[in-house]
């Protein structure tokens, strides 16, 4: 009769972690809400942590700094990349759970605040 219990219970147990399992799907930004505040002039590309400058592969990340009339912008160029294409294939693929991480392309998976932050300056705030 235990046994019968343990087992029902095991049973009971797996079903209701099945079914709340729902899997995590990225969405894109909505674009249409959005405007354009500046135009940028000036990109500046910096090899974050480059073993060697002149091999793009032995980068931790590869940022960038835009800057334009009213403001600036400092941003990883890796995931700005990545983030496009997750949109984009979001949009084309409506019923999809997931994004393929094929997508992210070159990511060696170390998190850092420098890699997943994007730092603005409103130059008119300066005194």
């Amino acid at each position: 009769m235990k046994n019968i219990f343990v087992c029902l219970f095991v049973c009971l147990f797996i079903s209701f972690s099945v079914f709340a399992y729902k899997p995590i799907r990225s969405m894109p930004i909505k674009i249409s809400n959005m405007e354009i505040v500046d135009y940028t002039d000036i990109h500046i590309y910096y090899a974050f942590n480059a073993i060697d400058i002149n091999k793009p592969e032995t980068y931790l990340d590869l940022q960038r700094l835009e800057v334009g009339t009213i403001l600036s912008k400092y941003f990883s160029y890796y995931i700005f990349n990545y983030d496009s294409l997750a949109a984009d294939f979001t949009i084309k693929n409506p019923r999809a759970c997931s994004v393929p991480t094929s997508l992210k392309g070159r990511d060696n998976f170390i998190w850092s605040e420098y890699k997943y932050s994007e730092y603005f300056k409103d130059f008119k705030k300066i005194h």
